[in-house]
């Protein structure tokens, strides 16, 4: 069980994601960047999952400002960013987060995704893609880990 910090600026998705993480993890969560840093510093997380966009701006990337405040103070933190469309990060950004360690995973997500940069069962810094529902393996699995080049 992990104890998560989950940051989600759209009230439906907070509630629905934190009760689905709540039955494997213990889960707080948080509406806004001053919320999900208060609650960073006054307690230990083992993950720190957080929307990309806040405010349904997808110009905003306050996500990054979290994940920028989270790895000062903590840079082994576990962290894993949500992005509803893989258009929102900048090949550069994307490269800049995965080497800093950060999973990113990009809406949709299913459990089987998600359980997986939580548990860490693969390598940190990577980032998930799954195939369409008609693939071979039913899109259900992680089918792509991006690493940037050395």
């Amino acid at each position: 069980m992990a104890r998560i910090l989950f940051v989600d600026d759209d009230k439906d998705v907070r509630e629905s994601t934190a009760i689905l993480l709540g039955f494997d993890h213990e889960v707080v969560a948080a509406s806004n960047l001053n919320d999900a840093k208060a609650a960073f510093d006054g307690s230990n997380f083992d993950v720190v999952l957080t929307d990309l966009n806040y405010l349904g701006n997808s110009r905003d990337k306050t996500g990054l400002q979290l994940i920028d405040y989270v790895l000062g103070k903590k840079p082994n933190q576990r962290c894993i960013l949500a992005s509803g469309t893989s258009g929102d990060l900048s090949q550069s950004e994307r490269d800049g987060l995965l080497a800093r360690g950060v999973f990113i995973v990009d809406k949709p997500y299913d459990e089987t995704q998600m359980n997986a940069a939580i548990n860490g069962t693969l390598p940190s810094g990577g980032t998930f893609a799954t195939m369409p529902s008609g693939a071979p393996n039913g899109g259900n699995a992680f089918t792509k880990i991006i690493k940037p080049q050395t």
